[in-house]
């Protein structure tokens, strides 16, 4: 067994604790305890705020909650309807058009 406080024990623990936290995915937060996703599924504060901007009053979404974008669709579809196409549209205009042509 190798001794943790050596170089090689650090490296490998370090390793260690890579592996574990990919295969998690997930992790409590330090500040207030809420497990949330490693991966990047979190929209950022401005593009709550360009949703925001064409819905409605009682169908907006707040930032603090922290949903993600696996969430928010579903919500935009239930709060809104057909309109949620629309609304993602006008935030994300590259999901109109594919990244490649068929030939």
């Amino acid at each position: 067994m190798i001794p943790v406080d050596t170089p090689v024990g650090q490296k490998l623990l370090a390793n260690q604790g890579k592996t574990v936290q990919q295969v998690l995915a997930e992790k409590p937060c330090q500040t207030c305890g809420r497990v949330m996703s490693l991966d990047y599924v979190y929209p950022t504060k401005n593009t709550v705020q360009k949703m925001n901007r064409v819905l409605p009053e009682e169908a907006q979404i707040k930032y603090e909650d922290f949903l993600t974008i696996y969430e928010i669709v579903p919500l935009l579809v239930k709060r809104i309807g057909a309109n949620a196409y629309d609304v993602l549209i006008s935030i994300f205009p590259t999901l109109v058009s594919p990244p490649f042509r068929f030939l």
